[in-house]
């Protein structure tokens, strides 16, 4: 059986065949590309718009309601089905009916370009009836080019239907190259499950001593849930699927390795971290209210010191506005009485020229009267 190019992009890959095959153990990502596609589960579609709902490429998924052995089981069985966060995540990746590019809250979420590089993303791993290739990384599937897309979102667009009859090869490829030990670790960080599971936050890296595919896939499980109500900015989660990722991460934590040194640094660090929040919560609220008094009280003096010197100026503008009056009524007092006796003086002089006048009329009135008797 000869292999296919994962840059096809024509013709349907033959049911049930694998390009590693599952006994084969393989020792990277790229070796652990696999093609599980079943008879349920066509890998071509004759639908030429991303992210159609055909079931041909989804299958007859069926419903999970408790995780009894691990979140994918066969022959077709997923926990993410029905779990409203993995509906709305899903939601986001398919075509709208519309004919539009996405839907409006993914190009609110994402931003135009990243979302539709998403929905091309999803359509195209849907029809290349593959569960992961390293090379989609690099921003084409199926010789579509996508776009870059981040780890995390890319671990969303794998069918969640393909995990169910992935071997331990593949899942830990995926694990390794999309980065899902961080992604858990950071899940189990911002929930404070540390000591709940303390096996798997004293480690970086999960190795499990047995059930390798079943802690794999529960792994999966939990990086998705998280990015799921990461992406939808989501502060909690529905309490059924709490119950599930409660489920997956201690099926974990009773199979992975652990070292007992490992355990009791982490031990230490989480009551290094808790100690200041009892022992010195009471002297610090102590310090701070202290410090604010102090605070207020300088505030206070200053304010007072202020209003002082305000007082002090006002007082001083007072006394010179009150001084530079006085001095202007002195001033007018004996403007008064210079134009008073200026009056005087001038309508003294008025009185005496008319007086002079009168008498020089009177003169020459005289001085005619005698002229005219001499005649």
């Amino acid at each position: 059986m000869s292999d296919r190019s994962d840059d096809e992009s024509d013709g349907k890959p033959a049911a049930k065949r694998l390009r590693v095959d599952s006994d084969s153990p393989a020792s990277s990502a790229a070796d652990a590309a696999v093609d599980l596609t079943h008879d349920d589960e066509s890998a071509g579609s004759d639908s030429s718009a991303p992210g159609s709902k055909d079931p041909k490429i989804w299958g007859n998924i069926e419903f999970m309601k408790v995780i009894k052995k691990s979140p994918y089981e066969p022959p077709n069985a997923s926990a993410e089905v029905s779990e409203k966060a993995f509906d709305e995540v899903k939601k986001l990746l398919l075509q709208p009916d519309d004919g539009s590019a996405v839907v409006p809250q993914a190009a609110r979420l994402f931003g135009s370009r990243l979302a539709e590089s998403l929905v091309t993303a999803f359509f195209q791993i849907g029809r290349s009836g593959m569960l992961f290739s390293p090379q989609w990384q690099e921003g084409k599937i199926r010789g579509v080019t996508t776009g870059w897309i981040p780890k995390a979102l890319l671990l969303l667009c794998l069918h969640e239907q393909r995990f169910v009859r992935a071997n331990e090869a593949t899942l830990a490829g995926i694990i390794k190259d999309l980065g899902l030990c961080q992604i858990v670790g950071d899940s189990i960080n911002e929930w404070r499950l540390d000591r709940k599971f303390i096996n798997l936050s004293s480690n970086t890296a999960y190795t499990f001593t047995k059930n390798k595919a079943v802690c794999y896939k529960c792994e999966i499980f939990v990086a998705r849930a998280f990015r799921c109500v990461k992406v939808l900015k989501w502060t909690r989660f529905e309490p059924t699927l709490w119950k599930k990722v409660m489920d997956c991460l201690t099926i974990m934590n009773e199979h992975v390795r652990v070292s007992k040194n490992g355990v009791a640094k982490r031990i230490s660090e989480l009551d290094e971290d808790e100690v200041p929040v009892v022992v010195e919560k009471r002297p610090a609220k102590k310090a701070a209210a202290k410090k604010q008094k102090e605070t207020e009280a300088t505030d206070i003096a200053n304010r007072m010191r202020l209003r002082e010197e305000r007082h002090e100026s006002m007082d001083t503008l007072i006394g010179m506005y009150e001084e530079h009056a006085n001095r202007m009524q002195h001033i007018l007092v004996v403007f008064k009485r210079k134009m008073r006796e200026e009056k005087e003086d001038r309508d003294s002089m008025m009185s005496d020229m008319r007086a002079q006048i009168r008498e020089e009329e009177r003169q020459k009135l005289l001085q005619e009267q005698n002229g005219v008797k001499r005649k």
